[in-house]
């Protein structure tokens, strides 16, 4: 009778381990080639820089990224998820972002589908036919209206989910230093004409 008991504590003790793994195999828990993966965003800025000093990320920086299938333009046909919004979680050169919410979050496909990735800064809840508006004529938080840009990850899927995005400013700030005599007068009306720039 003993040995009945322990043969069927062994069984039962086994076929619980096969369950598990089985119900296993249907979640999702962030790790192994058969399970979905969320894609992880390290991000740099190129300098010189306007936006922040020395060109470091702040805690809870917005920024917008667009997965793309692979090799594809920017077009809704190709989007695998579009705006998604990513945070800073720390300080540095180097931001670690993470998604602002659930929804926000890029999961790459089991089947290890690849993706190119497109982002900005900073983040804009809505934008129209892929166009953002950009109005620089309050400059008195420059960190508000440095506009980056990184196209550069491309083909990352499951296997490679550490996604590096390298930022570019793409606004030039141009600072001027008028000097003259001491009766040069009241510049209060002075004006300045600049040929070859697109305003902002």
């Amino acid at each position: 009778m003993k040995n009945l008991f322990k043969l069927l504590f062994i069984s039962t003790l086994l076929v619980g381990f096969m369950m598990s793994c089985s119900s296993d195999d249907d979640h999702d828990f962030g790790y192994g080639k058969n399970h979905e993966l969320s894609a992880q965003f390290k991000a740099t800025v190129a300098k010189p820089s306007t936006r922040v000093t020395e060109n470091n990320w702040d805690k809870e920086d917005a920024i917008g990224i667009y997965a793309l299938k692979a090799d594809q333009a920017l077009e809704e046909a190709a989007i695998y998820k579009g705006n998604a919004k990513y945070t800073t979680v720390s300080v540095g050169e180097s931001g670690n972002f993470t998604p602002a919410s659930d929804d926000d979050a890029i999961i790459f496909e089991k089947e290890g589908n690849k993706l190119d990735f497109i982002a900005y800064y900073p983040y804009v809840e809505t934008i129209t036919d892929y166009n953002l508006s950009i109005n620089a004529e309050d400059q008195s938080n420059l960190s508000e209206i440095d506009f980056l840009y990184s196209n550069n990850a491309k083909g990352h899927n499951r296997d490679n989910k550490e996604v590096p995005l390298q930022f570019t400013h793409q606004l030039a700030q141009i600072v001027l230093e008028i000097t003259g005599e001491a009766d040069l007068g009241d510049l209060a009306n002075l004006k300045l004409a600049v040929d070859g720039f697109i305003p902002t």
